[in-house]
């Protein structure tokens, strides 16, 4: 039979086991919670990335409206959704004179030409386009 001796070397034996073990789960657990800590993170700071560049096009498109404003003497009412495109799309309208692309983009406008129209053949930005069609749409 064992002494007392011997069976406190077992038991301390199994407890320093026990010790380790519980210790190797807690490094295991804390290594997890960094990996997912570092993937929140990655993804946090991509979408804070997007953030900003949405807002940096946010801008841009507010000083082309402002610009667009300056260009026409007439400022913008309130955003209204784009008309749809008539039905039967007309054929490739003529290129626009370089003098004159604005009274050519409204003659296309009143025609029925859509936003990719102005901006091919005139020569317009898209939020030029977009304000002339804001503008004139409705007189056609």
């Amino acid at each position: 039979m064992l002494s007392v001796p011997a069976i406190l070397i077992y038991l301390l034996i199994a407890l320093v086991l026990v010790i380790i073990v519980a210790q190797w789960l807690i490094l295991r657990a804390q290594s997890r919670s960094e990996n997912a800590n570092d993937v929140w993170s990655r993804e946090f700071h991509r979408l804070e990335g997007t953030l900003f560049e949405t807002q940096e096009l946010v801008m841009q498109l507010q000083r082309d409206v402002h610009e667009m404003e300056k260009r026409l003497g007439t400022p913008l009412a309130a955003p209204e959704p784009l008309v749809a495109q008539p039905a039967a799309a007309p054929v490739a309208p003529p290129a626009a004179s370089p003098d004159q692309p604005y009274d050519r983009a409204i003659e296309l406008i009143q025609q029925g030409y859509g936003l990719e129209a102005l901006v091919d053949t005139c020569g317009l930005s898209r939020a030029e386009a977009e304000l002339l069609i804001k503008l004139h749409r409705r007189q056609a």
